[in-house]
């Protein structure tokens, strides 16, 4: 047997003894969520994205030397 498979087994075997009917919904929404990888962002993390999408369209990037190197003007 697998190392998958004795994995697979164990943790049915785990969800065979729980009866509480709020932990396996809870488990159920962690094991479904690997279908379903949305990521919900908010308004100002939707704007950052935008926003650093037309910056990499426009080539306004920086190298990390760059970055340390204005960094260690204002330290």
């Amino acid at each position: 047997m697998s190392t998958a498979e004795q994995i697979r087994n164990t943790i049915i075997d785990e969800l065979m003894s729980i009866d509480d009917p709020d932990q396996l919904t809870n488990l159920k929404k962690i094991v479904s969520a690997k279908s379903n990888p949305t990521v919900k962002v908010t308004r100002h993390q939707q704007l950052a994205l935008l926003k650093s999408e037309k910056d990499i369209t426009e080539v306004r990037l920086y190298s990390n030397e760059e970055v340390e190197e204005d960094d260690s003007t204002w330290l």
